[in-house]
């Protein structure tokens, strides 16, 4: 579970819209430094996050 800041606007979170994970320790393969938020869940009290890698397709087809 990620807790976000009491100070963070909840309702700004969107689908496509991507987010950074801070503070997880370095050489982490789980989570990606750009994850796309894919789905969003709403209850009372929090909020859950379906993320997945956000690529830059761009940056792939230059590999090509």
């Amino acid at each position: 579970m990620i807790t976000i800041n009491n100070n963070f606007d909840l309702e700004s979170l969107q689908v496509g819209k991507t987010c950074k994970i801070r503070g997880l320790k370095k050489g982490s393969a789980t989570l990606s430094d750009n994850m796309q938020i894919e789905s969003l869940r709403y209850s009372p009290d929090k909020v859950i996050l379906t993320l997945g890698d956000a690529t830059n397709f761009a940056d792939e087809i230059k590999k090509l």
